[in-house]
């Protein structure tokens, strides 16, 4: 367990991390037009980290049809609010780390993981990814999220440099330097890390690859980094091709492409439905009548479509 690591359920509310939840439904809309490709999603085994939220055990069951669902949590400390708070009957609690679960996992079954982390990259995290590399079925996704803030330690460039070096281990690349791990940098060289983390694990397997598909960056307070890749080989890669002909302009299925930015403008009720109705053409010029700038405008119209609404109810 890495020192950074947080019991971030205790002081973050997960439903209302308009984000996050721009995430989550990205990975909703993809996993919907993968379906349309023939692909029967509803038949994957999800697992997750659902801590005592379940949030995204919820939305996978009810808008994507799955059925067998597992959440792993290695606090002993909430073991009665997890299972108090299970969803539904067919989600399978176990409490173990992560990483000593998944090889447990039916490798004649497909599967979406998601290792949801709270805390920076550490040296588990990476043994994790390549286990679920090594061992998870043609057809199954990994996703892998992690806190890419610096340390509250780290004194700049160098501290950065000397810390990844370390995680990293075997998977260090000789060409970076200091000035590549910058605290504006550290989101591209921990998915670059992760990147390397899924080649070595997959690469004693014939025939397959870990194909990548989601590389995000977000804030709801610490910047987090995601990476999602999906095992398998020509048919996947035309898959996961049609997706991204379909519309699905988030996909980014080159490990060397840019992440995309979920970056979620503050913006009053009154102003977001203002410029819904601009969607999805809009010109640069279509919210100075209201005083929101071209960038906010263009930062909208990429994630408008997943945003979360939330509203206060007062009963009684």
């Amino acid at each position: 367990m890495s020192a950074d690591s947080s019991k971030s359920y205790l002081s973050v509310a997960y439903d209302l991390r308009p984000a996050k939840q721009v995430e989550r439904r990205i990975l909703l809309d993809f996993f919907r037009r993968l379906a349309g490709c023939g692909v029967p999603v509803e038949s994957f085994r999800y697992t997750g980290m659902g801590s005592i939220h379940f949030i995204d055990h919820v939305l996978f069951h009810k808008y994507l049809g799955i059925t067998k669902l597992v959440s792993v949590e290695r606090d002993e400390d909430i073991k009665k609010r997890v299972k108090f708070n299970r969803p539904f009957k067919n989600v399978d609690i176990e409490i173990m780390e992560i990483g000593d679960y998944v090889p447990c996992l039916n490798a004649d079954e497909r599967h979406i993981v998601w290792l949801d982390y709270d805390y920076r990259l550490s040296r588990d995290m990476i043994e994790d990814v390549r286990s679920c590399a090594n061992h998870l079925s043609i057809g199954s996704f990994i996703l892998v999220t992690v806190d890419v803030e610096p340390s509250r330690q780290s004194k700049g460039n160098s501290d950065n440099y000397e810390y990844y070096k370390e995680v990293a281990g075997l998977l260090w690349k000789q060409s970076w330097s200091a000035s590549d791990f910058a605290n504006s940098e550290l989101h591209l060289r921990a998915l670059d890390i992760l990147a390397l983390a899924f080649r070595e694990g997959i690469s004693g397997r014939t025939g397959i690859d870990a194909l990548p598909c989601f590389k995000f960056v977000y804030a709801d307070g610490h910047k987090m980094a995601t990476l999602g890749v999906h095992i398998g080989g020509a048919l996947q890669m035309c898959n996961l091709k049609r997706v991204k002909e379909s519309g699905a302009e988030y996909l980014v299925i080159d490990f060397d492409g840019d992440p995309f930015n979920i970056d979620v403008p503050v913006l009053t009720r009154r102003e977001r439905l203002y410029l819904e109705r601009l969607m999805p053409s809009h010109d640069n010029v279509a919210g100075k009548p209201i005083g929101i700038g071209e960038e906010d405008i263009e930062r909208f119209s990429k994630v408008y479509q997943f945003l979360p609404s939330y509203a206060e109810l007062m009963i009684g």
